[in-house]
């Protein structure tokens, strides 16, 4: 595997931990924010 391929995949796979970690967090501050309007 060249350093590239290896570049790569980091790139892809911090791209989707950064994906998922925004989700969650928008899934929490809309859970927080209907609890205080509620």
């Amino acid at each position: 595997m060249t350093t590239r391929q290896a570049l790569r995949r980091r790139l892809i796979w911090q791209g989707c931990f950064t994906s998922i970690s925004l989700y969650t967090l928008v899934i929490v501050c809309m859970g927080v924010a209907g609890r205080v309007t509620a």
